[in-house]
C-alpha cells in the first residue's frame, strides 16, 4: 500500500519530497536481517525510507541506547530483547515494505549530556514529518 502512494500519488510525492530538507535521525534500526532474530542500528542514507513509533516509555525502558552498547547496537542484538512494543511496531514496519524504524529509546544515545539530548528532542517533530509512517501504540 506505500509502494503504491509513492508511485501514483502526486499529493504524497509532493509531501515527500518536501520533506527531504528536514531533519534526518542519526540512528534508525534496520530490520533486514529480523529474519536471523537480529536487528542493528544504522546510520540512513538521505532518502532512506522510515516508520516511526511513538509510545510511552513506562518507568525506565528496558532497552536503550547508551554509548556503552552503541557498538554492540550497530553490529545486531537479538530481536527478543527488545520491549514487546518495538516488537510489535517491528512487526508492522515490515508487514508495510519498510526496512528501517525509529523509536526513541534505540535511536537517540539516552546517555548523551541532557543539552544534546534536548536538542533531539527538539529537531524530533521533523523525524516525524519525514517518516513514511507514524505507528502509535497506546499502551506498553
Amino acid at each position: 500500500c506505500l509502494e503504491e502512494c509513492r508511485k501514483n500519488h502526486a499529493r504524497c510525492n509532493k509531501y515527500r519530497q518536501q520533506t527531504q530538507s528536514l531533519g534526518q535521525p542519526r540512528y534508525l534500526l534496520y530490520l533486514g536481517s529480523c529474519g536471523d532474530g537480529q536487528v542493528r542500528l544504522t546510520e540512513p542514507g538521505k532518502s532512506t525510507d522510515f516508520a516511526i513509533l511513538s509510545y510511552y516509555w513506562g518507568k525506565s525502558p528496558d532497552c536503550t541506547t547508551t554509548l556503552t552498547n552503541l557498538q554492540h547496537h550497530l553490529a545486531g542484538f537479538p530481536l527478543k530483547n527488545l520491549p514487546k512494543i518495538i516488537r510489535d511496531a517491528i512487526e508492522v514496519t515490515l508487514a508495510l515494505g519498510l526496512q528501517h524504524l525509529w523509536a526513541d529509546a534505540l535511536c537517540i544515545l539516552q546517555d548523551q549530556d541532557d543539552e544534546m539530548i534536548q536538542n533531539k528532542i527538539r529537531i524530533a517533530h521533523e523525524f516525524y514529518a519525514r517518516a513514511s509512517i507514524v505507528i502509535g501504540a497506546a499502551s506498553a
